[in-house]
């Protein structure tokens, strides 16, 4: 989707003369008034969206353009594929922005329709060639440029192992997890992008830690049998 180049800045001059402040019947200055809440300008975008403003839409996907490509690609374990349904999901965001009714905030609305697109698209095929490596870097671990060249590798390496780990925890468990200690939503943002309990929420992420862990258990193992086996020939 493009993206409309920003309108240039206009030109302050500064050798106007000094102009006395003046103030509301509040006794505020209104050049000093508080700039306008998420709320605010969420609320900004959806009426100048449902009253026909192009822009609108713009500033929406600009915003959200890289959140949902991420949860997508942690979802689908594919970039190309990942790029695919990304796009898919913004057009049937496009057609339900207007129907946004400000329940939840805008953030939930949208990881709730993306999630749901994925899972029509999906289905129940979990099987990966890939691991999912966002191209992008985020969420990556950071790698001190300092640890060198063997430093980062093994940071890949461990990375790509968590990655290929995480597709194969069981779908529910792995939205929940990927939406807690990747995307960082709160509890109770999880419980309404799922529409499921808080309690179900802990469940399903205690559930997946477990299991992660215990494939990347798993993974550590075959790999140290697999250097000993290669040292004894």
């Amino acid at each position: 989707m493009r993206v409309a180049a920003a309108d240039r800045a206009p030109v302050v001059d500064l050798d106007l003369p000094h102009q006395p402040m003046t103030k509301t019947a509040e006794g505020r200055n209104p050049a000093l008034t508080e700039a306008p809440s998420e709320a605010q300008r969420e609320r900004d975008i959806l009426v100048r969206h449902q009253q026909g403003d192009r822009q609108a839409f713009e500033e929406y996907y600009r915003r959200f353009a890289p959140m949902v490509y991420n949860l997508v690609l942690r979802q689908c374990g594919d970039p190309e594929l990942a790029k695919d349904l990304a796009q898919e999901a913004f057009l049937r965001l496009f057609r339900n922005l207007s129907k946004f009714e400000g329940r939840s905030s805008m953030k939930t609305w949208t990881y709730r329709v993306v999630l749901n697109h994925c899972r029509s698209r999906l289905g129940r095929r979990r099987q990966y060639d890939q691991p999912a490596i966002d191209e992008q870097g985020r969420e990556r671990d950071i790698v001190d440029e300092r640890r060198g060249a063997e430093g980062r590798a093994e940071a890949a390496d461990s990375r790509r192992q968590i990655e290929t780990a995480l597709h194969e925890v069981e779908p529910s468990y792995r939205e929940a997890l990927v939406l807690r200690d990747i995307e960082d939503l709160s509890y109770l943002e999880i419980s309404q992008v799922l529409e499921i309990p808080i309690g179900t929420v802990r469940s399903r992420i205690a559930r997946g830690r477990d299991r992660l862990r215990s494939l990347l258990l798993a993974q550590q193992s075959n790999s140290g049998r697999g250097d000993a086996r290669g040292a004894r020939s």
